[in-house]
């Protein structure tokens, strides 16, 4: 499944699974979300960023590889160069409203190249994972998002729900 968004900007760019050869690109691409950020999954310290890095590697591997309920996405420009990408998560979980087979899609880092951005990337990659989850019957998708991102799915039809998020940490102490 190839989504060619049309040209913008004379950014010509196509969306596709990404494939292994993008690792490195993936992870630089990460970084704008989790290094230096300020949610509560950036990394706090030079210790923090050099796991998440080595970690989310070993995860893509074997994601790419094996294709479980995981899609990866990755917009890829003329020069064959990554310039966004978006994880979409099928997670399977007790029927509720709008999820009666409790299956839901998740969509997590969603996140573009500075110098790509306000070109349609990241809709096209939303887009592209959207119909991922249509095809495998997927009725109803979250996500968490950036005030700075939030009016981007609020015009791909998103709402607020106005629950709080919390988290919690298990710290090895070893």
């Amino acid at each position: 499944m190839t989504y060619l968004p049309e040209s913008h900007n004379h950014v010509l760019f196509n969306v596709c699974h990404a494939r292994l050869k993008d690792i490195d690109a993936l992870i630089q691409l990460r970084g704008n979300l989790l290094d230096d950020g300020q949610s509560n999954y950036a990394s706090h310290s030079p210790e923090e960023k050099k796991l998440w890095r080595k970690h989310y590697r070993a995860w893509l591997k074997n994601i790419l590889e094996y294709k479980d309920q995981t899609l990866v996405a990755v917009a890829i420009n003329e020069l064959e160069k990554p310039i966004g990408c978006a994880i979409g998560i099928i997670d399977q979980r007790a029927p509720c409203p709008g999820a009666y087979n409790g299956m839901t899609g998740w969509i997590q880092t969603v996140v573009v190249d500075p110098i790509f951005r306000n070109l349609g990337v990241a809709t096209a990659l939303v887009e592209f994972i959207h119909n991922w989850f249509r095809h495998n019957g997927i009725t109803k998708w979250v996500l968490q998002t950036t005030p700075d991102a939030e009016i981007l799915y609020q015009r791909l039809g998103y709402r607020d729900t106005e629950e709080k998020t919390l988290y919690y940490i298990e710290v090895d102490k070893a």
